[in-house]
């Protein structure tokens, strides 16, 4: 068995001191062994199978150089014992359905291997059979299915087959989205004596290590994660040497939100014109990038005026800023499952109205509503150019202008600062004439003349300043007072 035993009868003639053992190499015997004179018999170990060798002894004189030759004599050793199991050193996922084997075999004799695989719950399959310790495996699904994959190796010598490996299988990966995050499942791996870890891998331009946990844990947690974006991960097992790095496929998990985002916060909202009014805010969470912005009159319901796309300002029109109060409010609609927030707190931008007074103007407004508080409001007024005409406290509603020219239009408009003094707010501008009650004083006659048989000439004094235009009346001894015309000067024929 592996071995070749020779045996000889013992020489007789001259004395010898020992007998040679050779055996044929490359065509010439050369010496295997010396065995003493009083033995005949040597035992070739650690021999290959099923190879024939020859072998010729011969017996050396004792104190001489005669030499007795036998003749040659051809043995074949056999094997009857079964070899060992192969090791499989690691088996790692290298592509879609694609598995790398890597297997060690410590018996010479062991040439050929035969391969087995099953699925989890499946049955043992046979794949081939192959001269080599390694091998690329096709399997179906490397990303639903978890392999075992067993070996045995086939002695050259006797045909028999050794004990199977352990079984030897390569992490599978699954992943699930969570919550702006992703869950990440696996089957232990089998093969190694022990496992020192296992890393997870993130692919973001190639497999980028992003953290690592202990052999005995089957679960990881990425987050936070931006919600339904596709994140690609795989798990490397390094085994208790540190030397063997094993890869599970790839999978794909893509994070949701469920949960919807806090309103929005609006800065401001401002009149732009008889007809629109600005509207700004700030965003409160990443993930929103739509909002959609409503607005009502004082007495009407809630209209949705638009929505906007990663901006966080919108101009309402078609509205009537003179005759109506208008209240904004926004809602942050989530990009991932268009989970809609509560509205924001709503936004009442001012309203003026202008009264006019004896060569004076009243303005009044309504307060704007949405900060915290006021801090003042400014009173403008247009003359080639908006001009800061006064201020007020940020509770008081009301002002009046004094000493103003009859019947020539003012231009008003209100601005509010709120308590930050961050942001301003505009009213809409709003147009005030002044009127004049106040009865003009007596004309003062200096004189009246006659100016031939049908003409009269009249001529008085300027009665005040504010005093524009002259009414002409007139009467005969008996008649009634007559009013031939209105005059701007200060004389009339």
């Amino acid at each position: 068995n592996l071995e070749n035993q020779l045996r000889w009868r013992a020489f007789k003639g001259y004395p010898i001191d020992s007998y040679i053992v050779t055996v044929l190499q490359g065509g010439t015997y050369v010496k295997l062994a010396s065995v003493p004179a009083f033995d005949t018999t040597y035992l070739h170990q650690n021999l290959n199978c099923n190879v024939a060798r020859n072998y010729i002894v011969y017996a050396h004189e004792k104190g001489g150089s005669l030499l007795s030759f036998s003749d040659s004599i051809i043995l074949t050793p056999y094997d009857t014992v079964t070899p060992p199991a192969p090791v499989i050193q690691i088996a790692s996922v290298i592509a879609d359905k694609k598995i790398s084997l890597i297997w060690t075999e410590k018996y010479s004799v062991v040439k050929n291997f035969d391969i087995y695989i099953r699925s989890l719950k499946g049955a043992y399959t046979y794949v081939g059979r192959y001269a080599k310790n390694n091998l690329i495996l096709s399997v179906p699904n490397t990303q639903d299915s978890t392999y075992l994959i067993k070996i045995s190796g086939i002695d050259s010598c006797s045909g028999k087959s050794s004990p199977f490996s352990l079984e030897s299988s390569p992490v599978q990966l699954s992943g699930k989205g969570q919550e702006l995050s992703n869950l990440l499942t696996w089957s232990a791996y089998k093969g190694f004596p022990s496992i020192s870890k296992y890393y997870i891998y993130k692919y973001k331009k190639g497999w980028n290590l992003i953290d690592s946990v202990s052999s005995t844990t089957l679960i990881y947690t990425d987050k936070p994660l931006q919600c339904n974006v596709g994140q690609i991960y795989r798990i490397g097992t390094l085994d208790g040497t540190g030397k063997l790095l094993s890869f599970s496929d790839s999978a794909i998990a893509t994070p949701f939100d469920t949960v919807p985002s806090a309103a929005p916060i609006i800065n401001y909202a401002s009149v732009k014109s008889g007809s629109s009014v600005y509207v700004e805010w700030n965003t409160t969470d990443p993930d929103v990038k739509k909002y959609e912005v409503s607005y009502k009159s004082s007495a009407g319901n809630w209209t949705v005026a638009g929505t906007t796309l990663l901006k966080t300002n919108l101009i309402v029109s078609g509205l009537n800023t003179l005759d109506s109060t208008y209240s904004f409010r926004v809602v942050a609609i989530d990009s991932c499952g268009a989970n809609r927030s509560q509205p924001s707190n709503p936004h009442t931008v001012i309203q003026l109205k202008g009264t006019a007074l004896n060569l004076g103007a009243r303005l009044d407004w309504s307060a704007y509503k949405g900060w915290s508080s006021v801090s003042k409001y400014y009173v403008y007024k247009y003359n080639g150019g908006w001009n800061l005409l006064d201020s007020v406290s940020g509770t008081t509603l009301t002002y009046t202008e004094k000493n103003l020219k009859c019947n020539i239009p003012e231009f008003y408009r209100i601005n509010g600062l709120d308590n930050t003094g961050k942001y301003i707010t505009l009213s809409d501008s709003v147009k005030v004439t002044p009127f004049d009650t106040a009865v003009p004083p007596g004309v003062i006659l200096n004189y009246a003349t006659v100016l031939g048989k049908y003409y009269i000439h009249l001529d008085w004094q300027k009665g005040s300043a504010k005093v524009k235009q002259y009414e002409i009346q007139y009467k005969t001894s008996g008649g009634s007072w007559m009013k031939p015309a209105v005059v701007t000067s200060l004389n009339y024929t």
